[in-house]
């Protein structure tokens, strides 16, 4: 029996070099390395036909180890990161590449062509890219999951579930005092703080052969307690979003072919915001549905609407003012785990919403809370004025209230979704012929199909020239995020096409 490949020797042999190699020189590399593991057989091209599955430890090599039992069963080939645990940029480089969007990643979110976010490695919501184009430099600050667990006798413990990009009024987690998971399409987050066990796991329903539950713009948050102790617990779950403004791709280096050395804004005007409550007939789902609407926003803006929901039993606020410290929802929740029903501001020029649900965990119980985010943003233009229709207003056109019908559709059918995202995963996982650090760079480099992604379901502005025939529609992903170019084979794909076509 031949002696397995290591990670160096494996790209070596494919023809991509040590340059590549050091790429993926640990496991840790979600958002770097070779875009050449996406088949799981190809180690057979190498004349290794009998390759022993990596253990746990191998495949988590330098990963912090477990000191908190995780709610939710994890794959052990999964990406493994400690929370909060970020690269510091360096002050003094002035590269428009020197920033926190750099080192501050995750799982992407959102369908193809959606419109995208990643919920990071910090646990906050960002870097984002709503059209394809650079980063988003930005993270949001009101949006947030926030835990309260109330045990008999002892002091209430209440946390916002990140380690920073939140508000002041808000206690935040610790470097370390989580663990955070990554296999595309799927990401889970284990939280080390509390006397329970707290889990979240997180997902877009990218599923093969799929393309209608593959284009929706919308993420599912599951979150998982287990009461491993002698006596009940009482626990809270608060989810925090705001009516957020579209920026666009920013911090556009000079060098890509915009104007000067002050490239324009790409910010796109998004007024006449308005938050309300929202409830389905048959009261299996409550939401905060956030709206714009107003003259002066533009085609991508109009109509435009965020929302939250969950179908568990929920206390909601409509509208607090994320333009101050946070206190007035921290507050709120942090005395009961309820919120009011109400608004706590009315003249906020960021109106946020949030959720919560509490609940009584038994000795030795579990429970899990759902959450969704869906978002509607259905029109893209780009610099020269076209404007085209995303590729889900084929299956949810343009109206109002479509955000929250699609809310209704993750929480009622994220099971479905789940099993639709492993009947893809789930051979790779289980394959016992491929090491687990090739199954882990495999699926975790597919975020690029994601995240920057384009695909169209009609243009606006003028005919296409391209993609004509009936039920065609155009994609793409960016060639990096460097420069504006869309599908160029020799950095996007080269070496992928190349070990694909073996």
């Amino acid at each position: 029996m031949k002696t397995p490949p290591d990670r160096r020797d494996f790209l070596t042999s494919l023809g991509l070099g040590l340059g590549a190699a050091k790429l993926v020189a640990t496991p840790h590399a979600i958002d770097r390395g070779s875009h050449t593991a996406s088949t799981p057989s190809m180690l057979n091209l190498l004349g290794h036909s009998q390759v022993p599955q990596w253990t746990e430890t191998q495949a988590t090599e330098g990963a912090p180890q477990d000191t908190h039992a995780s709610p939710w069963p994890i794959p052990a080939c999964s990406w493994r990161h400690s929370l909060g645990d970020t690269p510091v940029t360096d002050p003094e480089n002035k590269s428009p590449h020197n920033t926190r969007t750099r080192t501050k990643k995750g799982m992407p979110l959102g369908g193809i062509g959606a419109g995208n976010f990643m919920y990071n490695v910090a646990g906050s919501f960002g870097p984002w890219m709503m059209k394809p184009g650079r980063y988003e430099e930005r993270f949001l600050w009101q949006a947030a999951f926030h835990f309260r667990e109330e045990m008999p006798g002892k002091e209430v413990k209440l946390r916002t579930l990140a380690t920073d990009d939140m508000l002041p009024g808000w206690k935040p987690l610790s470097q370390g005092d989580g663990d955070y998971y990554a296999l595309f399409p799927r990401g889970w987050i284990n939280y080390k703080v509390f006397e329970t066990e707290v889990g979240l796991h997180f997902y877009s329903p990218i599923i093969k052969d799929n393309y209608r539950e593959t284009s929706l713009p919308a993420a599912c948050f599951l979150m998982k307690v287990r009461n491993p102790l002698s006596v009940p617990a009482r626990v809270a779950v608060m989810f925090t979003f705001p009516n957020a403004p579209y920026t666009g791709p920013t911090a556009l280096p000079q060098w890509i072919g915009l104007s000067g050395s002050n490239p324009p804004s790409t910010e796109e005007s998004r007024a006449g915001l308005k938050n309300e409550v929202a409830r389905d007939a048959a009261g299996k789902v409550t939401a905060i549905v956030m709206k714009a609407d107003h003259p002066s926003n533009t085609p991508g803006t109009q109509g435009s609407e965020w929302c939250i929901a969950t179908s568990a039993p929920a206390t909601y606020v409509t509208s607090w003012d994320g333009g101050g410290e946070g206190t007035d929802i921290w507050d709120a929740f942090a005395a009961h785990g309820t919120l009011t029903n109400s608004a706590l501001s009315a003249d906020s020029s960021l109106p946020c919403g949030a959720l919560a649900v509490e609940a009584e965990v038994p000795p030795q119980g579990e429970i899990t809370i759902p959450f969704a985010l869906t978002w509607f943003f259905p029109e893209v233009q780009f610099g020269e004025k076209t404007r085209w229709r995303r590729r889900y207003t084929e299956y949810y056109p343009t109206a109002e209230g479509q955000a929250f019908a699609i809310a209704k559709e993750a929480l009622l059918h994220h099971q479905d979704w789940l099993k639709g995202i492993e009947s893809w995963t789930q051979p790779i996982i289980d394959d016992p012929g491929t090491p687990d650090w090739l199954k882990q760079v495999g699926l975790n480099e597919l975020y690029y199909n994601v995240f920057g992604s384009f695909w169209e379901n009609g243009c606006i502005t003028k005919p296409k020239k391209f993609g004509n025939r009936p039920g065609q529609h155009l994609a793409f992903v960016m060639e990096s995020l460097e420069y504006r170019d869309a599908e160029a084979l020799d950095v996007r794909h080269h070496y992928c096409r190349t070990n694909r076509d073996l």
